[in-house]
């Protein structure tokens, strides 16, 4: 028979400080690495060069149109239209831009989270291993009653 319990998530080993710090900077760095991970998987990138793509063709479309264009006319309703998604395609082509620049700023206060996390919780176990838990493993292995510096 296993006398072993279920451990209950409730109540997570915090009974230090370095435990604490330990978990927690393993917490910064797993958010961290979410966060990364889901600005990365975006097809931003995509998007810009199709952008691209559709806006060399609307200004081909806007010079053939301009060339057919009688001078002293005023413009049709293609031409008009075509400058107009010539326009919307520009302001998208820049709001893709900014996105794409404001994951890489995320992405740089992610890097600097997660390492972050990493130092918490190396100093987290570190602590907790030589200040606490290698006199417990003496204690325990001599037979004597535990004493904690």
């Amino acid at each position: 028979m296993c006398s072993c319990r279920a451990m209950d998530p409730t109540k997570l080993p915090t009974d230090n400080l370095y435990k604490f710090m330990a978990i927690l900077g393993l917490l910064l760095m797993g958010f961290a690495v979410y966060v990364q991970w889901h600005i990365n998987n975006m097809p931003l990138e995509v998007q810009v060069a199709k952008s691209r793509g559709d806006a060399a063709v609307n200004q081909a479309k806007l010079e053939r149109l301009q060339r057919a264009q009688p001078q002293g006319e005023p413009p049709t309703e293609e031409f008009v239209a075509a400058k107009m998604a010539g326009k919307l395609q520009m302001y998208q082509e820049d709001a893709i831009r900014s996105e794409i620049d404001r994951n890489r700023q995320i992405n740089g206060h992610m890097n600097a989270l997660e390492w972050w996390g990493i130092a918490m919780s190396v100093l987290g176990f570190g602590l907790w291993y030589w200040k606490l838990q290698r006199h417990l493993d003496k204690a325990v292995v001599g037979g004597s009653p535990v004493k904690v510096p």
